[in-house]
């Protein structure tokens, strides 16, 4: 019996792979193909999110908002749900729904950030004055942040979804 499940997931796991080899090499039709597979036997939250890209591709993620939402009241501890979610939204033209998910989409990635970016300097072998709180960031570490941060900003699609929540408002 644990052969037979070893054996499943063994298959799931080659077809997941090749389904993101597909999404990764920009053949949309053939990944979303391999994903709805796996939808069909497996709908996981990593699923979801391929298949909500997919969708966002053709200009279709709206079709996906109600599972995003679900997924996100379920697990709302996934920086990237709020990002797809929030694109979801901003193509389906609710703006200020777009822009609040895209908010938390942010500070879920600066707070993951940040911890792992504490945990990374606390796990070091290089000695580390201890301040008061051990979870503060250092000056270094918030430039860091900061300028992935605006990095991520400059991006094409987050300034038109400026430009429209801007001139929405």
């Amino acid at each position: 019996m644990q052969k037979d499940t070893a054996i499943k997931q063994s298959q799931l796991n080659r077809k997941m792979t090749q389904a993101i080899e597909y999404f990764t090499s920009g053949q949309d039709q053939a990944a979303e193909q391999a994903f709805q597979q796996l939808y069909q036997q497996q709908p996981t939250q990593q699923v979801i999110l391929y298949l909500a890209q997919l969708a966002q591709r053709r200009q279709a993620g709206s079709e996906w908002i109600e599972q995003l939402e679900a997924l996100l009241h379920k697990h709302p501890d996934v920086p990237d749900s709020y990002y797809i979610l929030a694109r979801s939204y901003q193509q389906n033209r609710q703006l200020p729904l777009a822009a609040q998910t895209f908010y938390q989409a942010l500070g879920w990635r600066l707070q993951h950030d940040a911890l792992t970016n504490i945990a990374a300097v606390q796990s070091s072998e290089v000695p580390i004055h201890e301040s008061a709180s051990s979870t503060k960031l250092t000056p270094e570490h918030a430039l860091h942040l900061l300028l992935q941060t605006l990095s991520s900003l400059k991006r094409p699609d987050f300034m038109l979804f400026l430009r429209l929540v801007l001139c929405s408002g």
